[in-house]
């Protein structure tokens, strides 16, 4: 008998569809496998054993031909049933929803390492004469890797990166396309009040003169908005980062300590001050959060809320 053919539990009305040439044969396979825990499917096979082979039952939905096999089982795979783990007739990946996914890739990865490891001098030659040039099915014309004159790694169709891309002219996706006066209203009101000016200003870094805040941090390696941070900084640390051809004014070392150490005044400072869990004693929170497995952040919310009464500083 051909046909699609459906296991279900009885108990919690998970279902399984597959299809045979052979129907009963098939489903003498899965038994077979099921009693043996040897079932190729870990989520049938966990069903199985949980609730016993008398809570299954095994049901012909419908007989057709075997070239309609295919074609109607994948009906029913579509209906999303709990225990199948690949959702194709024609089969594919199995991997994905697999339960034991990581563990299976984990033996794939140890198998490979501990073949390749075992080969002979000989035969990594032999392998690699094989998988030489074209022959290798990752061969990309001689060329694995492309990069851009700024020296960052490009897709081998590109000709740039992002950054160094030329948008000006025919190059703009937008070019010769005029705007409609809904457009030119919304980026008239996007743009209402808000000054751009800063990112296009001349900046000086440690004597030297850059374009904009764009232009040094590709050549800095640093954020744009860490460069324009410092620029506006009164901090000491940062008195060579200034607007080219400004003053900067920044605070004298004294007036830096100044401005934090008012802030902390007429507060209680808690820093590695001894505290009770528990009756117990702790001089820091990373001794407490060793001892106790607790993160020292948890710790250290729980001394400050009130609804932990066995958590609070020694007075």
């Amino acid at each position: 008998m051909t046909g699609i053919y459906m296991i279900k539990n009885k108990i919690n009305k998970k279902k399984y569809y597959g299809s045979a040439k052979d129907i009963t044969k098939r489903w003498k396979r899965h038994i077979n496998d099921l009693n043996k825990n040897q079932h190729q499917n870990i989520k049938l096979q966990r069903s199985w054993n949980k609730y016993g082979s008398d809570n299954f039952e095994f049901i012909v939905l419908e007989e057709c031909l075997f070239e309609e096999l295919l074609i109607i089982e994948q009906k029913y795979l579509d209906q999303n049933p709990e225990f199948n783990i690949g959702k194709k007739s024609s089969g594919g990946d199995n991997l994905s929803n697999n339960p034991n996914r990581k563990k299976i890739i984990k033996k794939i990865v140890n198998g490979l390492v501990t073949r390749y490891k075992n080969q002979t001098e000989e035969e990594k030659k032999e392998r690699s004469e094989k998988l030489k040039g074209d022959k290798n099915p990752n061969w990309r014309g001689g060329t694995s890797k492309k990069h851009c004159s700024c020296g960052v790694e490009i897709g081998p169709n590109n000709k740039t990166c992002i950054k160094c891309r030329d948008m000006g002219g025919k190059n703009n996706p937008n070019y010769g396309k005029p705007m409609s006066d809904k457009q030119k209203k919304y980026y008239s009101e996007l743009f209402k009040g808000r000054c751009l000016h800063n990112k296009t200003k001349e900046i000086t870094i440690n004597g030297i003169d850059y374009v904009s805040f764009k232009d040094a941090e590709r050549l800095l390696g640093i954020g744009w908005g860490t460069i324009r941070f410092r620029v506006l900084s009164k901090n000491p640390k940062y008195k060579d980062y200034n607007f080219k051809g400004e003053i900067k004014v920044v605070y004298t070392d004294e007036e830096y300590v100044e401005r934090f150490a008012v802030s902390k005044r007429g507060k209680r400072a808690y820093h590695n001050k001894p505290f009770y869990i528990d009756n117990v004693e702790y001089r820091t929170l990373t001794e407490a959060s060793e001892i106790l497995g607790i993160h020292r952040m948890t710790i250290k919310q729980r001394l400050k809320s009130p609804k932990f009464d066995n958590y609070k500083y020694k007075d």
